[in-house]
């Protein structure tokens, strides 16, 4: 599994993804067993402006930044590249 790793970009293009919904009781593990990634829950936002607010994402990110460090930075995941 491919992880996010920290860039000094303001912003990169992310491949095609496909998202879907999951059922509260069938919560993704926090660590992947003999991977070099935990899933972090990044927000998800209509476009830049991230006045449309659309949920969280539990997304794959390298184990070796911690999560302050990704909460510092504001990483988020944005829908659309327009304002």
């Amino acid at each position: 599994m491919q992880c996010l790793v920290l860039s000094d970009e303001l912003a990169i293009d992310l491949p095609p993804v496909t998202l879907t919904w999951e059922k509260k009781e069938d919560p993704i593990k926090k660590k992947v067993e003999g991977s070099n990634s935990i899933f972090l829950d990044l927000p998800i936002y209509l476009d830049k402006s991230r006045n449309s607010f659309v949920g969280f994402w539990k997304f794959p990110v390298s184990k070796e930044v911690s999560e302050q460090n990704w909460y510092q930075r504001g990483v988020a995941i944005f829908l659309s590249k327009t304002y």
